[in-house]
């Protein structure tokens, strides 16, 4: 039942997620456990280059994992043909720029784990085990989506998200120079955080984004710095059609 009166609730829009048909749980991180304890993979690999994070939850569950490097182009350099049918790759969708090296090995690789942590906008490869981590786009506290095809049995408790809100508030009463020792307080809870279902807090800040009004900002904002940038760049970031990319940031899961 909901409850009426005694005092207003803050005013957000209550609008459309824009990955409203994955699963919610509450971290990058936690999405790539899921996916790890639905499949019952026994080794993971992962690019040396990424962020350490994704190392957790392997860990956690006690799970085999090797490094593999990648070339100039962000292609993986691996021999798809030694996985076994109980390992799993994870390819790390860099920058929000390449979608076609996922494409590339999602032929290649029946196991194929695709972190879209920088690449909110990205959408899944069909059949491809897929997850996001929103706080690396948008001012929220936690939150991921997941896409797979597997479930896991056991019923999830719900995260509550209340608690990881402070950083977000006095940013906007204090600014982000006194948020800031918040932000890595709260940042240092997903190291020991379970794996639960989204909070209903985070769930309702993202159904209040304006998401085209962010991808064309970040679209704009990157076509800035690419102009100004790409004469000594040696990447080639060249965005494609529909991509909004992360901008500057470090790989890997949140």
């Amino acid at each position: 039942m909901k409850s009426i009166g005694g005092f207003f609730e803050l005013e957000m829009r209550d609008a459309v997620e824009y990955h409203r048909h994955a699963l919610r749980l509450n971290s990058g991180r936690n999405a790539l456990e899921y996916v790890l304890r639905a499949r019952r993979y026994r080794k993971v690999h992962l690019p040396l280059y990424t962020c350490d994070v994704l190392f957790q939850p392997i860990v956690r569950l006690g799970i085999a994992s090797a490094v593999y490097h990648i070339n100039e182009h962000f292609e993986p350099v691996f021999d798809f043909a030694s996985l076994r049918q109980d390992e799993a790759l994870v390819y790390v969708n860099y920058f929000g720029l390449f979608d076609d090296v996922i494409e590339s090995v999602a032929k290649k690789c029946s196991s194929l784990i695709v972190d879209n942590a920088q690449a909110f906008y990205a959408r899944p490869v069909p059949g491809v085990d897929t997850f996001y981590s929103p706080r690396k786009f948008f001012g929220i506290p936690d939150g991921a989506y997941l896409y797979t095809d597997h479930r896991l049995t056991e019923p999830l408790e719900r995260d509550k998200s209340y608690e990881r809100c402070e950083h977000l508030l006095r940013r906007i009463d204090r600014g982000p120079e006194d948020a800031y020792p918040r932000f890595l307080e709260s940042d240092e809870v997903f190291d020991t955080l379970p794996l639960r279902r989204m909070s209903s807090l985070t769930c309702r800040l993202l159904k209040s984004i304006d998401y085209d009004e962010v991808a064309r900002r970040r679209i704009s904002n990157f076509g800035l710095l690419h102009e100004a940038l790409k004469g000594m760049n040696s990447i080639d970031c060249e965005p494609g059609d529909g991509q909004v990319p992360m901008g500057i940031s470090f790989p890997g899961a949140s």
